[in-house]
């Protein structure tokens, strides 16, 4: 079997809900991911040209030994916000090269439940770079409409979307997903259950309270208002 190029392991990795998933969850930009894991990602593509198992199998017929050999990036959390609805954390991969290091918006929901949390709880964990400009970058949002939503102005919503603060921008997004919800930014969320969760952000489920850039993030769109 001739070995697949970089590009068509990124064309694999962007139409297989499994590889997708593996490669978000990573926290590793596509080129880093694809450098990391190229051994693993031609066994999944062979495992599954050659018929032995079904497209999409990593995500529903799985088991650890799928999963490649790498470990989590290590992290510079930038910013998070969490509550009893739910939270999000602005981080990027510090040990990526400096060009390859997109701001990342995680954000989840708390899921429905009767009585107190429990470690077997599952979230959806939703992703999505973060863009110098929200709104050129996502040209579909009707800017008019979500301002009207939200109570705002169309010229702070588009200011808020360039700011030079990727709290900022994130919170645009946020908007967006208010209005138009998550899966308009990530059709394929991660799920993680309590327990995990707790294990990779473990000082935003101490229960510490909203990060100070947040604030700053406020402030800097009451500025624009005015």
């Amino acid at each position: 079997m001739r070995r697949p190029n970089d590009e068509e392991r990124r064309q694999w990795i962007e139409n297989d809900e499994g590889l997708y998933d593996t490669q978000r969850a990573s926290g590793l930009s596509m080129r880093e991911f694809i450098r990391q894991n190229r051994e693993f990602l031609d066994s999944v593509i062979e495992t599954v040209t050659s018929g032995r198992k079904p497209a999409h199998y990593l995500k529903y017929d799985r088991g650890l030994s799928d999963f490649p050999t790498y470990k989590r990036p290590a992290m510079e959390v930038i910013d998070w916000n969490h509550d009893e609805s739910g939270g999000w954390v602005l981080y990027r991969a510090i040990k990526t090269p400096v060009s390859q290091q997109p701001v990342v918006l995680e954000w989840w929901f708390e899921p429905e439940r009767e009585g107190a949390p429990s470690p077997t709880f599952v979230y959806e964990v939703y992703r999505e770079d973060v863009p110098n400009d929200v709104f050129t970058y996502h040209d579909w949002v009707e800017v008019d409409q979500l301002a009207s939503f939200l109570g705002a102005s169309p010229e702070e919503l588009r200011a808020r979307g360039v700011h030079p603060e990727a709290a900022a921008r994130a919170s645009v997004l946020m908007d967006i997903v208010a209005y138009y919800g998550s899966v308009e930014l990530d059709q394929y969320p991660i799920r993680l259950t309590g327990a995990e969760m707790r294990k990779r952000w473990p000082k935003i489920f101490r229960g510490l309270p909203t990060s100070v850039m947040w604030e700053k993030a406020r402030d800097a769109a009451l500025k624009i208002r005015s």
